[in-house]
């Protein structure tokens, strides 16, 4: 057997250095993988809110803003605020890629049912309204469980394939004036606030609703 010497592990280390970078980068790649699925807060204890058609120029004011929400859902381990800062409609063309991109970026969440709360401007609010998005939620607002100004109620109509709408119901509501969202550097101008149908946490959701609009969140 030959003797192992400085220049053979040298020599060696020159011609398969690749296959030990390789190796590292496997073994960063399995660590890394593992640290997420341990560390991935189960949906179950996770709570998303979407502000969309603005620009939120200071994002660490919205994960301020789940941390302390986070303080009055005990039973939640993370509550994010994120924004999709679509500055078209849902249903307009868009001027750009960055513009196209945020529209499929939407849509995609939507689609993949991720959220429990949503503030959209007016316009594109109807244009998931029309799609049966949101939670009809008139019979929360008539026995207290969301404590709103009767005016700030919005109404959209479902639109059924063959283009008739259904009666309005009361899907939405104004938060334009909002301090908790102004606070946070979202323009509430014209915007209107929505629970998805499909969330599995709508009790939850409801309550958030309340914590937004009491303005509590401010303290």
């Amino acid at each position: 057997m030959d003797k192992i010497t400085k220049t053979i592990i040298r020599n060696h280390l020159s011609y398969d250095w690749w296959k030990y970078a390789v190796g590292i980068i496997g073994v960063l790649l399995i660590w890394n993988f593992a640290y997420t699925i341990a560390t991935r807060v189960p949906d179950e204890k996770l709570m998303e809110v979407y502000l969309v058609n603005d620009y939120i120029e200071e994002p660490e004011k919205l994960e301020e803003l789940g941390n302390k929400a986070l303080v009055h859902f005990p039973e939640l381990q993370q509550i994010s605020f994120y924004d999709i800062p679509l500055l078209v409609e849902a249903d307009e063309m868009p001027k750009d890629q960055a513009d196209m991109a945020l529209q499929q970026k939407l849509m995609v969440t939507v689609a993949a049912q991720q959220g429990d709360v949503y503030i959209f401007s007016q316009t594109t609010f109807d244009v998931f309204a029309k799609q049966g998005l949101f939670l009809d939620l008139e019979p929360y607002i008539t026995d207290g469980a969301i404590k709103v100004d009767p005016s700030k109620a919005y109404k959209a109509s479902i639109e059924q394939e063959d283009g008739t709408k259904l009666e309005p119901r009361v899907y939405g509501i104004s938060v334009e004036g909002n301090e908790v969202l102004e606070n946070a550097g979202y323009n509430t101008k014209g915007k209107i606030l929505g629970i998805p149908a499909y969330s599995k946490k709508i009790p939850l959701a409801v309550r958030m609703v309340n914590l937004i609009l009491s303005g509590e969140l401010i303290k």
